[in-house]
């Protein structure tokens, strides 16, 4: 997690603070088959605020395309996408 860092703006003299990156939420969804990796990243992101980040785990080959189509229906972002033997991990922002 990053340090929560001061900084002087100095047009006004106030101190901004920019806030940490947030962990994202684990969404375990190994050994789940098409569509239930979906369904629950839905389930999960519907409760969400926007900016927020899943990090999504699964066995299913077919996520691979499934995943990243359901986020540009629903106007969600996949940051990326890793293949770690017989798994893939998916970061996506609410």
């Amino acid at each position: 997690m990053e340090l929560i860092e001061l900084m002087e703006n100095k047009n006004s003299g106030i101190d901004v603070i920019a806030k940490p990156a947030l962990e994202p939420v684990l969404l375990d969804a190994r050994n789940l088959l098409c569509p239930m990796p979906v369904i629950r990243l839905q389930n999960k992101m519907g409760k969400m605020q926007k900016g927020e980040e899943v990090l999504v785990l699964c066995t299913d080959p077919g996520t691979k395309s499934d995943i990243p189509t359901w986020c540009r229906m629903n106007h969600r972002e996949v940051l990326w996408i890793k293949e770690e033997g017989f798994e893939i991990h998916f970061l996506v922002r609410a």
